[in-house]
């Protein structure tokens, strides 16, 4: 699109939420102007054309693009701070070359693409790949919230916007924090759900996508419908998992949101060959298989938006590893000797409802063991660094927990608490679920909105101190107080759900499957993994000897990609 003047040109991706404020804003500024759209893109490029890169500060939403300067021959090109939406780059031979998806990359380079061991390390690691590396050396994610500018190709400036986002920490005592949620929550889900197409949600039965669906419940918002998973009962009680369709059932009947439930076969590991064109940013987790299988049906039952929970966990204190850090550093000394005991004591890993809890006992025991250093990267890795370095035939340049370790090192924060979120923004949520939830959503054709991350609300969660979010035996406190009376206490106390598969059951039920994906002609063909080291991790991993099953899960979702890309 090109702006009025026909001076500046933009390729935009993205959604701005506060688009008709700033039309009316730009209008009152302007003395009115020919609008030729009703488009959020018109508003950015005339904004800019008008405002200068002062505008950019005023977005909120989610959002990449490239603006051209015919005149100075400059381009600008800006990802949403909260790295939302996608940008690639990749530069060579005097090019570069800015896409959203690296196969459009794969399409326009030179010369081939060098597969990067280190992110297929931290696949194995993390189920992810850290921004700003991707599955291939010389190409990266663009750096979220910095505007830089280029001319013929050559970056001749940088600096970073949305410094807003920061907020100034907030006066008031915890009730006071909990009213100014709820306003700039409701004020979000009315955002996006602006929309002249229909909207649904994808609904866990967790704190956050409750949220949203009693929100926009008491918005009278035109949600048309919610989309769970539901799992064969055997699957769910060999994982541990939690059954989260009845909690679903319970949020959308009280609420009257018509539910849809995705029913996953026992069969879905084998069609997994048909997601390989999906895995290119490197992502095992298998939440991303059920978003995928949501968003299809959503596309299927006519729905082009739906909205997510996304970014609760990190900016309002979810995460169990948040609890475990405040538990273990009130109690230094109970809390290392009682959670040895309990390893000691319990079963090796074996099917039932208990899977899942003795999978995080036993790793936060491991933390915790006297020796084994109360460095906040350990809360992050389920792998040692050693066993993924011993799979790989050469020496990496470096394992994920040192890049984590680095960047606890480099972080000013005030609290391990608030370090740990931060490291989350940017790693968990940014390069894992935001990722894999653009990623399978664009290719249903739906576009996913994530209202826990508007920027006002975003604002707000860097402006609380810690407490008011998570203690040793509290999370979410701030959500939880929000719903506290307006739902059923079974969903305020429940503990943390999220979209996942049956892997434990796969793992142990689909051998065949599992053996013809990864075996000793596939692991050698590639000369990146030893078959030996691989074959003792199967070993173990089955027997229960060790807790592989998502390493292994992870191993054979990278060979499909192998086999597929390389």
């Amino acid at each position: 699109m090109h702006d009025q003047s026909g001076r500046y040109v933009i390729v935009y991706n993205g959604e701005i939420y506060n688009y008709a404020e700033l039309r009316n804003e730009l209008d009152r500024s302007s003395g009115g102007i020919a609008w030729s759209s009703h488009s959020d893109t018109e508003v950015l490029i005339e904004g800019y054309a008008r405002e200068g890169e002062a505008f950019f500060d005023k977005l909120n939403g989610m959002f990449a693009f490239i603006l051209y300067d015919k005149k100075t021959g400059e381009t600008l090109v800006l990802r949403d701070p909260l790295g939302i939406k996608p940008l690639l780059i990749h530069q060579e031979q005097g090019r570069t070359i800015f896409a959203s998806e690296i196969s459009a990359v794969r399409a326009l380079a030179l010369g081939g693409l060098q597969v990067r061991e280190e992110s297929l390390a931290d696949q194995l690691s993390l189920s992810y790949v850290p921004e700003p590396y991707t599955m291939y050396r010389d190409v990266y994610k663009f750096p979220p919230g910095e505007l830089k500018k280029y001319r013929d190709g050559v970056e001749i400036s940088s600096r970073r916007l949305f410094r807003h986002l920061e907020g100034a920490p907030f006066a008031g005592d915890l009730n006071a924090a909990v009213e100014e949620f709820g306003a700039a929550f409701r004020q979000a889900i009315k955002r996006q759900m602006r929309s002249d197409v229909p909207v649904a949600l994808l609904l866990s039965g967790g704190l956050d996508s409750t949220a949203i669906a009693l929100e926009a419940a008491n918005q009278q918002a035109d949600l048309k419908r919610a989309f769970t998973m539901s799992f064969p009962a055997d699957d769910l009680a060999h994982h541990g998992q939690s059954d989260d369709l009845s909690a679903a059932t319970t949020i959308a009947s009280g609420l009257g949101l018509p539910l849809e439930h995705v029913a996953v076969s026992g069969g879905l590991m084998e069609k997994l060959s048909a997601f390989n064109t999906l895995f290119d940013e490197g992502v095992s987790d298998p939440a991303a298989i059920a978003t995928f299988l949501m968003c299809r049906a959503a596309r299927d039952a006519n729905i082009k938006v739906v909205l997510t929970g996304h970014g609760a966990d990190e900016f309002w204190g979810g995460y169990r590893r948040y609890q475990a850090h405040s538990l273990l550093s009130h109690f230094p000394t109970m809390a290392p000797k009682l959670l040895g005991a309990v390893e000691r004591l319990s079963p090796r890993l074996r099917p039932g409802p208990l899977n899942a809890g003795l999978r995080r006992l036993r790793r936060l025991a491991q933390i915790a063991a006297p020796g084994a250093g109360r460095t906040l990267e350990k809360y992050y890795t389920w792998v040692p660094d050693d066993l993924i370095t011993s799979v790989f035939r050469h020496p990496l340049d470096s394992v994920p927990s040192q890049r984590l370790a680095a960047e606890f090192n480099a972080m000013q924060a005030d609290h391990p608490i608030n370090a740990m979120m931060k490291i989350d923004q940017r790693f968990d949520l940014m390069s894992l679920n935001l990722n894999y939830g653009d990623r399978m959503s664009m290719a249903s054709s739906v576009e996913m909105r994530v209202p826990f991350l508007d920027f006002d609300l975003v604002r707000l969660a860097n402006s609380l101190p810690p407490q008011y979010k998570v203690t040793s035996f509290n999370s979410k406190i701030i959500i939880r107080k929000f719903l506290k009376g307006r739902m059923p206490s079974s969903i305020v106390h429940r503990s943390k759900a999220g979209l996942n598969m049956p892997v434990n059951a796969w793992m142990s039920e689909k051998v065949g499957f599992f053996d013809s994906v990864v075996n000793e002609r596939t692991v050698n063909r590639y000369g990146i993994l030893k078959w030996p080291e691989v074959q003792s991790v199967i070993s173990r991993g089955r027997s229960g000897q060790n807790d592989y099953q998502y390493l292994m899960f992870s191993i054979m979702l990278m060979h499909s990609w192998l086999e597929n890309r390389v």
